[in-house]
C-alpha cells in the first residue's frame, strides 16, 4: 500500500486502554497489556512503509498519580517488554530512544532502557522514541536547564530536548476519542496533522491506522504560509 505523503515522524497517544478492557469484560490492567502488545503491529507497520520515526507514549508525568498498584503493574510491563523484544527490535533495524525522565523510574527500567539505546544505537530503518515518565512541559524546562543560558534560539533549544533525534511530529495520533494532546510534545507539535479517533488503542489495528494515513494524505499542509 502507497501512501503519499507520508509522514516522517508519526506519534502515538495511546489512550483508552482501560476503557477497552472494561467493555470487553476483561481487567482493567489488562488493558495495558493489549494497548502495549498492539505497539507491535504499528512498529512492524512503520517498517514496512519506511516511516523514519516513531513515537509511542507510554507513561505521563501525571500517570504517576494513579494507583500505585496501577503504577508498579505498569512498570513490570515494560519490564517485560523490553526484555521480551529488544532484541527483536535490533536485528529488524530499530534504534530505541527514551523520552522523558529517568530519575523516578525503578532501577530496573532505567537499566534495560539504557542497555536498549546503548545496543541498537548504529540501527537506522526505524528511530522507535519510548516516552515513559514523560510530560511536555516537564521535558521544556529540562532542556531550559540543560542549555544553562539566559537567551536560546529555537534551534539550541531543539538540541537540548528529549527529541534532539528525531524531527518533530507530522502526525499526531490519538486514540479512545478524547480531543486534547493532554502535554504531549508541547514544544514539537507546532505544525503536526492532528488525528483522533474514538478507537481504544488496543482495538487500533494496522487497517485503523491506515485510515489515519489516509486522513493525513488529505490534509493541505502550508507551513508557515
Amino acid at each position: 500500500m502507497i501512501f503519499n505523503p507520508l509522514p516522517h515522524h508519526v506519534a502515538f497517544i495511546m489512550d483508552g486502554n482501560r476503557r477497552w478492557a472494561t467493555r470487553v469484560g476483561l481487567p482493567k490492567l489488562e488493558g495495558h497489556r493489549r494497548g502495549l502488545n498492539r505497539t507491535r503491529e504499528i512498529i512492524d507497520e512503520c517498517l514496512k512503509l519506511e516511516i523514519a520515526h516513531c513515537t509511542v507514549w507510554g507513561f505521563s508525568t501525571e500517570n504517576w498519580n494513579r494507583e500505585e498498584t496501577e503504577v508498579n503493574y505498569l512498570m513490570n510491563l515494560f519490564v517485560e517488554y523490553l526484555k521480551k523484544h529488544v532484541m527483536e527490535l535490533d536485528e529488524k533495524g530499530v534504534r530505541i530512544v527514551h523520552l522523558g525522565r529517568k530519575d523516578r523510574l525503578p532501577g530496573k527500567v532505567v537499566e534495560l532502557l539504557n542497555e536498549a539505546e546503548e545496543q541498537t544505537r548504529e540501527n537506522s530503518k526505524l528511530v522507535l522514541n519510548l516516552a515513559i515518565d514523560y510530560g511536555g512541559r516537564d521535558e521544556i524546562l529540562r532542556a531550559v536547564k540543560r542549555a544553562g543560558k539566559s537567551e536560546l534560539t529555537e534551534e539550541e533549544l531543539n538540541s537540548f530536548l528529549d527529541t534532539s533525534n528525531s524531527p518533530d511530529p507530522d502526525l499526531i495520533v490519538r486514540t479512545s476519542g478524547e480531543l486534547r494532546l493532554s502535554g504531549f510534545m508541547l514544544w514539537q507539535c507546532q505544525y503536526a496533522e492532528l488525528y483522533f479517533t474514538n478507537a481504544c488503542f488496543p482495538e487500533f489495528t494496522v487497517e485503523k491506522f491506515h485510515e489515519a494515513l489516509r486522513d493525513f494524505e488529505q490534509r493541505k499542509r502550508s507551513i508557515g504560509k
